[in-house]
């Protein structure tokens, strides 16, 4: 690439890489990103043009837009640091921001074959990156059930457990106020056990197993 060609990539860089810059300063406004919004744009920018420098540098006779250059380095950053990066979030906005732009206004941008071909893989990216994070809010909505059964509270985690361990073991059965020697436990460990989604029937049933009132205490 002569010298005219480089300035021209240069230009072309930092005027993706503003855009960039200006959604990942909206994101950390909002507290969805603690890096350096300019440096990291750069680096986004930079990485996914060294990626496909044919493609990016006009050498295949079209230049892509440059919000099809900043869709792409958002994208491009998702895939290199993966779903699971506290910075991916971000990035995945961002790129939303674009891509629901382009949706509603595409037609005043003049995009060629390579804008659009460019912006199918950033869609796939993002589309992949949604698909992601609506299966993580399915699993923390379903962390109350527990083989089939839901416990949408402590409580009836606890009375569960009780209940269990008492039908297991007579010496922990409950009284006619509903006490058993369970209550004198030291309770943290099972609220610990219910935070993390145990089933309380499978643990009464260890702990039944092992209780002896003799060495209670």
């Amino acid at each position: 690439m002569g010298i005219f060609g480089s300035i021209k990539s240069n230009w072309e860089k930092s005027k993706a890489a503003v855009i960039v810059q200006n959604l990942l300063e909206h994101q950390a406004s909002v507290g969805f990103y603690d890096l350096n919004p300019a440096k990291h744009a750069n680096e986004l920018v930079g990485a996914v043009w060294d990626s496909k420098p044919d493609v990016f540098n006009g050498k295949l006779g079209q230049r892509p837009h440059k919000i099809t250059v900043a869709a792409s380095a958002l994208a491009h950053g998702i895939d290199r640091i993966g779903f699971n990066d506290p910075s991916s979030s971000a990035l995945g906005l961002s790129l939303g921001n674009i891509l629901s732009e382009l949706e509603t206004n595409g037609r005043l941008y003049p995009l060629n074959s390579i804008d659009h071909q460019l912006l199918e893989e950033a869609t796939a990216t993002f589309m992949s990156l949604s698909e992601e994070v609506a299966s993580s809010e399915l699993v923390r909505e379903m962390e109350p059930y527990v083989n089939g059964q839901e416990y949408t509270s402590w409580d009836e985690w606890y009375l569960a457990f009780k209940q269990e361990a008492g039908a297991q073991n007579p010496q922990l059965k409950t009284n006619k106020e509903g006490k058993s020697l369970v209550d004198f436990m030291e309770d943290e460990p099972l609220k610990r056990a219910f935070q993390d989604g145990k089933d309380p029937l499978e643990l009464a049933r260890e702990f039944a197993d092992q209780f002896d009132v003799r060495t209670f205490g």
